[in-house]
């Protein structure tokens, strides 16, 4: 299927060694490429235990979306911070974007400012190398884009036009409604990345992502079909009707 490539595995633990392995070796062989690593939150989290970084020279890493909470007790990046794999690249001195609230933030000023240290990143490496971890919810969200069939114009407007990062209300979609998340523009910029969607709960929307059977604004992680390079690592098998 062109991009994505899709690969069963037979456990969560075996998913996420192979999305491990792969990132390890893409790190590497990237010469003397800076590399910036995205990392989504949730059960995605494990994959990170399986990444070898080296001396860490030339990483930046943080997170591909994120909660906006002013107490920090609910972020992506917080955490990814908590990680004993973060704490040891952070002994290796790997830069990092810091998603987390600071005194006085709104939604808008983390968006600016997360938006702004990508740009930064990438002008700076206009040669470099980018990775990211996404997963996959039951309900087809991916990266903190939820679903939105009922209004899909604020869905193209959210996610689609106004820059790489977007701030919005979640609020009927997901307990945690403040987000802060890179968008599809982003995402298709993204050099290789992998999904992590493990679970029986999540097996048929991945038929319906596999059969193309839904919208973006339906099925947000349809954007994996616009991506330059992802591949898919899942548990879960399917019968042949479904290829």
């Amino acid at each position: 299927m062109g991009n994505i490539r899709w690969t069963t595995v037979d456990d969560r633990q075996e998913a996420a060694r192979h999305i491990g392995d792969s990132i390890t070796k893409l790190l590497s062989d990237r010469g003397d490429k800076n590399a910036l690593l995205l990392v989504s939150g949730g059960s995605a989290l494990c994959v990170l235990d399986h990444i070898l970084l080296g001396n860490g020279s030339g990483i930046t890493i943080g997170a591909l979306d994120e909660r906006f909470d002013p107490d920090n007790r609910d972020s992506n990046f917080a955490a990814l911070e908590m990680t004993d794999w973060f704490r040891s690249a952070v002994r290796r001195s790997i830069a990092v974007i810091d998603t987390k609230s600071r005194p006085g933030d709104t939604r808008e000023t983390l968006r600016d400012r997360f938006q702004n240290a990508l740009t930064e990143w990438t002008d700076a490496n206009p040669d470099g190398l980018t990775v990211a971890i996404f997963g996959m919810g039951g309900d087809g969200h991916t990266a903190g884009i939820f679903p939105y069939p009922e209004d899909p114009d604020f869905f193209e407007k959210t996610f689609r036009i106004n820059g790489w990062v977007a701030s919005y209300d979640a609020t009927g979609k997901n307990v945690f409604r403040e987000r802060v998340t890179t968008t599809f523009p982003f995402h298709e910029t993204i050099d290789h990345a992998f999904a992590y969607v493990c679970g029986a709960e999540k097996r048929e929307t991945l038929i319906a992502l596999k059969n193309r059977s839904q919208t973006l604004s339906e099925m947000p992680a349809m954007i994996f079909y616009e991506m330059p390079d992802i591949e898919i690592v899942t548990d879960q098998s399917f019968s042949e009707p479904s290829l």
